[in-house]
């Protein structure tokens, strides 16, 4: 179950100026995440705290928050972590804040860290809590927030990348995980006319879903599932290049949505499949 959703509180004077206000934009619902973006402006979040671990990055502004007994000044591109049941409390500045924030359901974080040995059963792993300034996980909650968002595909490997962030420092990949990796990418150039879903990739290497995330994303920059739309999209490209018409390509690569394949092609060639195709006539004319 998921949905989007928007909304702002306002408190003005009796002269109609504004005062304070919080917003919330594009907030995303579902089983194991809630994500939304966050713009505030000379208000607070009084002591509080929620049951899901929060993760957020400061897109803009300084917010000055306070947990563990601790105060930290929060400014633009650090990121604040809280634990289940934190207490915690935050104060905006009155140049405005905007962030993005993701709830994140413990059981999701405690069953991965379980079943890949990070944590004991009876407990739910401990994150740094605080405001940091990791640049990794900044990116990592970035691309989290808009995968929920807008695609389904990509969320679960996202959310993966974002748990191992946070709950490993990096380590180098060893020749026997690079290996993997290799053997990966020669089974995605197999199957270049479906989709392929991520429990298939890292069975297909013999390493959970969330170590195949993590030492992919290592190695090669982007993750799995992505990576094997990268090909299927270079595959496309030579086959028009070849004469073969986009609506012919789009079925022999197995791409049944036609506007998900014109937007894909479009995001990586700046043009749709039937510009380039036509292109390519032009070229050879």
């Amino acid at each position: 179950m998921a949905g989007h959703a928007q909304g702002t509180e306002e408190l003005v004077n009796i002269q109609g100026e504004l005062l304070v206000s919080i917003g919330v934009e594009d907030l995303y619902v579902g089983d194991d995440i809630e994500c939304s973006r966050v713009c505030a402006i000379s208000t607070s979040y009084p002591k509080h705290t929620h049951e899901e671990y929060i993760i957020s990055a400061n897109l803009k502004g300084i917010e000055n928050v306070w947990v563990d007994n601790k105060d930290y000044v929060v400014p633009a591109g650090y990121v604040t972590v809280y634990n289940p049941m934190a207490i915690q409390s935050s104060q905006f500045c009155a140049d405005g804040v905007e962030f993005v924030s993701l709830h994140i359901n413990p059981e999701t974080i405690k069953k991965v860290a379980i079943d890949n040995n990070i944590a004991h059963r009876d407990s739910y792993p401990l994150l740094q809590q605080g405001a940091l300034k990791n640049d990794k996980i900044f990116r990592a909650i970035q691309e989290c927030y808009l995968t929920a968002r807008s695609s389904t595909e990509y969320k679960e490997e996202s959310i993966l990348w974002l748990l191992a962030t946070l709950l490993e420092e990096e380590k180098p990949v060893t020749g026997r995980k690079r290996q993997s990796v290799n053997m990966a990418i020669n089974n995605m150039k197999d199957c270049l006319d479906r989709k392929i879903d991520l429990s298939s990739l890292a069975s297909s290497v013999g390493l959970s879903k969330y170590h195949f995330v993590r030492v992919f994303r290592q190695e090669v920059g982007i993750a799995p599932v992505q990576y094997h739309m990268q090909l299927r999209l270079i595959e496309a490209r030579r086959m028009i290049k070849d004469g073969i018409r986009p609506i012919d390509v789009m079925a022999d690569l197995g791409f049944y949505d036609q506007s998900h394949f014109i937007n894909t092609f479009r995001k990586v060639m700046a043009m749709t499949p039937d510009l380039y195709y036509r292109s390519q006539e032009i070229k050879l004319s």
